[in-house]
C-alpha cells in the first residue's frame, strides 16, 4: 500500500474528504503550508500574482521555501516561525509570508498571532488573489473552530467569492439566515412531533 508520501496530492484531498467530512479540501489545504511555484514560468512571476516579482519579493519567496521544508519535513515549527519573521522582514509587503507564518503559529496553536498575521497578509494581498483566498480560508477555520460562526461566515464567503468551493459551503453552513431558518423548522417539527405523543 501506498505510503502517505506516494499518494498523489489528489488522493491524499480525497482521503481529507473521507476524514474531515464536511470540511473537505480546504482543512486539507489549511493543514499544510503553501507556496505556488515561484519562478514556474521561468521570468522570476509569481504564478499567484500578474506581474513580476521584485528582487526583495523573490528573496522572500526564497525564504519561505526554506522554512516550509522545516516545517513540514523536519517538524521544526520555531525554526519555520524564525525563517518566515526574517522573510517579513525583508519584504513587508509581500503578503504570503504572513500567511505562511499565521500557519506555522496555528500548528504551534497560538491563534492569536495566527490570526494577526492572516489579517495582515489579507489587509496586503489586493494583488495576490490565490494568497488573499487562503489567509481569508485559514482566518475563517479558526475563528469557526472558535465558535466565531458569524465572522467566519463573512470569511468563508469572501474566500468562496474567490473561488474556493469548500469555503462558499462553509459559508452556506454558517450563514446565520440559514441558522435561522433551521432552527425555525426544527422548532416546528419538535412541537409537531411532541403534540402527536402528547395525544397518544
Amino acid at each position: 500500500m501506498n505510503t502517505d508520501a506516494e499518494l498523489s496530492t489528489r488522493d491524499q484531498e480525497i482521503i481529507a474528504r473521507i476524514f474531515n467530512q464536511g470540511k473537505g479540501e480546504l482543512m486539507y489545504r489549511v493543514n499544510r503550508l503553501e507556496l505556488y511555484d515561484v519562478g514556474a514560468n521561468g521570468k522570476g512571476q509569481d504564478v499567484r500574482v500578474n506581474r513580476p516579482l521584485s528582487e526583495t519579493e523573490r528573496r522572500a519567496a526564497g525564504l519561505e521555501v526554506e522554512a516550509i521544508k522545516a516545517a513540514e519535513e523536519d517538524k521544526d515549527f520555531e525554526r519555520a516561525a524564525l525563517i518566515l519573521t526574517k522573510a517579513v522582514e525583508q519584504c513587508p509587503s509581500y503578503p504570503s509570508p504572513y500567511n505562511n507564518r499565521a500557519q506555522v503559529y496555528r500548528l504551534q496553536n497560538n491563534l492569536d498571532l495566527a490570526i494577526c498575521d492572516l489579517d495582515r497578509a489579507i489587509a496586503l494581498s489586493q494583488e495576490f488573489p490565490v494568497v488573499r483566498r487562503q489567509a481569508l480560508c485559514q482566518r475563517a477555520w479558526i475563528r469557526y473552530s472558535r465558535g466565531e460562526t458569524e465572522v467566519a461566515y463573512k470569511d468563508f464567503e469572501a474566500a468562496g467569492n474567490l473561488g474556493d468551493a469548500d469555503a462558499r459551503r462553509m459559508a452556506v453552513r454558517c450563514n446565520p439566515y440559514a441558522r435561522l431558518c433551521n432552527n425555525i423548522v426544527q422548532g416546528m417539527l419538535e412541537r409537531l412531533y411532541y403534540s402527536k405523543h402528547d395525544e397518544v
